[in-house]
């Protein structure tokens, strides 16, 4: 691991780091205004840990999944918050493994490999939350629609605000509107978009 401005970041990242995250954690807050209770949030690509981090401060509890091994080596560095709960796994809609595809020079862009192993991969509504879920948020390289059908209990129960990355879906055979209509089939409209982030309400 390496530290640049207070973060650790895996010895190989070159472009990560360098991201506009001040602009991209302000985005975020537009999507949070939207949010009208506290309760949990679920987050999905916890990355390094930015992201979960700034989400400790808005809810009472941060469910935090990050498959990959360099990255989650560094979030469990970086993130301070006691209510937050990281665990290096994956969410997707049947449990199982997973393997990870690690990108050395971009760690962010690291995704599942579905024929890979050594990953636990366990469902979005089989976590023991304490309280309603209010936020869900994913960045899983392609991996969103698998984490939301594995969480089609908690969105028809608890009808939290959704924001996820749709991008990268086609390596895992994903097409362009298919998050679109299965965010529809629970009742959930589409409320606005940020470069690939889509939020449902």
């Amino acid at each position: 691991m390496k530290k640049i401005d207070g973060w650790y970041w895996p010895d190989g990242d070159e472009k990560s780091h360098k991201a506009r995250y001040q602009e991209m954690l302000s985005a975020l807050d537009e999507t949070l205004a939207l949010v009208d209770k506290q309760g949990a949030c679920i987050q999905a690509g916890g990355a390094v840990g930015i992201w979960p981090q700034y989400l400790s401060q808005r809810f009472d509890e941060v469910y935090t999944f990050e498959p990959d091994e360099q990255q989650f080596e560094c979030l469990s560095h970086n993130v301070k918050a006691n209510n937050v709960h990281a665990y290096r796994a994956a969410l997707g809609e049947s449990p199982g493994y997973v393997g990870t595809v690690h990108h050395q020079d971009r760690c962010n862009a690291s995704h599942v490999d579905d024929g890979g192993s050594g990953v636990p991969r366990i469902l979005l509504d089989s976590i023991a939350v304490k309280t309603p879920v209010a936020f869900v948020c994913l960045d899983c390289e392609g991996y969103e629609l698998f984490a939301l059908r594995g969480g089609e209990d908690v969105l028809i129960r608890d009808k939290p605000v959704v924001q996820v990355e749709d991008k990268h879906g086609d390596r895992f055979g994903v097409g362009p509107n298919d998050i679109d209509d299965y965010m529809n089939s629970l009742g959930y409209t589409l409320h606005s978009e940020y470069k690939f982030d889509k939020v449902f309400v």
